[in-house]
């Protein structure tokens, strides 16, 4: 009888032993399996983190850059428009050099009288324009010479274009049959110019 009561609590011990040692093995298992996906999860957050950090360094940059670029384009745009020329007799001479070689190189033009306007006081700028008369010039070469001046950089406006027929004898137009659309025009440009102390 005593020895079937100790048989009975040995065995009572061992199963409590057995089922503690389970239950040990259990949470280490679910402890281990925890801290594994804890682990990987750290690990994916410092991968992302670091990612992130080189978006942010590049999209930084990139900003930067966008920034330098933009006010480049701005300051060139900025001083393209004005003449070179800071005062009111060399930003004239200015314009007129420009626009009698442009009539030279497109038309086959003669330039008859060049006057300057009074310059123009703007808020930080001026404006100079010049009246320029010529004969001798079609209108195919009216447009060509049009397009190039208004195309120019710094910037000369096209304010004023008149257009006078020239009247030929009936043997003069015949002679010169490839010259009917030869006109006398007025044209009228302008410039603006920063001043000296601007």
């Amino acid at each position: 009888m005593h020895n079937l009561f100790g048989n009975h609590i040995t065995d009572k011990a061992i199963a409590l032993l057995i089922l503690f040692v389970l239950l040990m093995m259990g949470y280490l298992v679910l402890t281990n399996f925890y801290v594994e996906g804890l682990s990987q999860i750290e690990n994916e957050i410092s991968i992302n983190r670091k990612k992130s950090g080189k978006v942010d360094a590049i999209l930084s940059k990139e900003k930067f850059y966008q920034d330098k670029i933009n006010q480049i384009r701005k300051e060139y745009s900025k001083n393209r428009i004005f003449l070179e020329s800071r005062q009111p007799t060399s930003a004239s001479s200015e314009i007129q050099n420009t626009v009698k070689r442009l009539i030279n190189t497109n038309t086959r033009a003669k330039i008859l009288t060049i006057k300057t306007f009074p310059v123009i006081q703007h808020e930080g700028y001026s404006e100079v324009s010049v009246e320029i008369r010529m004969k001798d010039i079609n209108h195919s070469e009216i447009q060509k010479m049009l397009y190039q001046i208004e195309s120019q950089l710094p910037l000369i406006i096209v304010n004023e274009l008149d257009v006078i027929r020239t009247q030929l004898q009936y043997k003069a137009l015949v002679s010169k049959s490839g010259d009917q659309n030869d006109l006398n025009i007025t044209l009228v440009v302008s410039g603006y110019f920063k001043d000296e102390s601007s």
